[in-house]
């Protein structure tokens, strides 16, 4: 009987460190989350141009660059540059719906114009502003073509040209001017 009870002892010892020692099949859930940072492209404003003693060649104008919606689908997109100690500004102020190209005049007749500006220093205290549309003899023109208008990311980009003058006959050449990813 020893012989018996011994055996059903190892028997059920063996059972039980048999289930005790059992792998426990609980299932787990591991949850990754991943983030994406878009990063917005950085706005950018070329141009070369030719104004009385000022003239660049491919200058860019990322100082204030900013493009604004003024109301309904009027649009003031401007940038600046600091050449030689002198503040100089363009300024295009045009009706933009979408891409396509606009016709630069005179401020008044139209709200699609642009203006070439001399801001003053602390030595020349006078602002000198080129405007299409002056002078009135034989007025500046030009034109604005918006190639990318976003209105999801809120980013406009397109190229512009003009020639623009002041009420004392003084011209200003804008040429291969370009914007691109400037926010409104």
């Amino acid at each position: 009987m020893k012989k018996i009870f011994t055996t059903t002892a190892v028997l059920a010892l063996g059972a039980l460190i048999t289930f005790a020692c059992k792998k426990s099949s609980s299932s787990t859930t591991t949850t990754t989350t991943s983030t994406t940072t878009s990063t917005n492209p950085t706005p950018t404003m070329a141009a070369t141009y030719s104004a009385g003693i000022y003239s660049g060649t491919a200058s860019v104008f990322t100082t204030s660059l900013t493009a604004v919606n003024q109301y309904g689908s009027q649009y003031g997109i401007q940038g600046s540059v600091v050449s030689n100690g002198q503040p100089l500004t363009i300024y295009l102020s045009a009706a933009i719906a979408g891409t396509g190209t606009v016709a630069l005049g005179a401020q008044g007749s139209s709200n699609n114009y642009a203006q070439f500006i001399i801001d003053p220093t602390t030595t020349n205290t006078v602002t000198t502003t080129y405007a299409t549309g002056y002078p009135t003899s034989s007025p500046g023109s030009g034109t604005l073509t918006v190639t990318d208008f976003n209105t999801t990311s809120r980013r406009i980009s397109g190229s512009f040209s003009f020639t623009a003058g002041t009420a004392s006959g003084g011209m200003a050449t804008v040429t291969n001017g370009s914007f691109a990813n400037v926010s409104y």
